[in-house]
C-alpha cells in the first residue's frame, strides 16, 4: 500500500525538517519510505496523513532501521 506522508523532525544537524515521502511498505507496526535526509535514530517524528487538501496528525515514530546508508535516498523503516 503506497501512502503520501509528511514527516516533521528534526535531522542529524538538529535543523527542523518536514519532507514529503511515499510509503513503500505499511504493516500493523510501521512503514517504510525513502527519504534524502540523514535521520537521527533517537529521535520522534510526526507523522501526517497527506491528501490534496486534507493533513491529518498519525502519530510519532523512530526510525529504527536505515538501508543504503551513504547513498542520497536511503530507506527508512519507521
Amino acid at each position: 500500500m503506497k501512502l503520501i506522508l509528511k514527516l516533521k523532525g528534526k535531522d542529524a544537524s538538529g535543523r527542523s525538517v518536514e519532507q514529503l515521502t511515499t510509503t513503500e511498505n505499511v504493516s500493523a507496526g510501521g512503514f517504510r519510505c525513502p527519504l534524502s535526509l540523514d535521520l537521527p535514530s533517537d529521535l520522534t517524528f510526526q507523522v501526517f496523513l497527506s491528501g490534496a487538501s486534507l493533513e491529518r496528525y498519525i502519530g510519532s515514530v523512530l526510525p529504527i532501521r536505515r538501508e543504503a546508508a551513504y547513498t542520497r535516498w536511503q530507506e527508512y523503516a519507521f
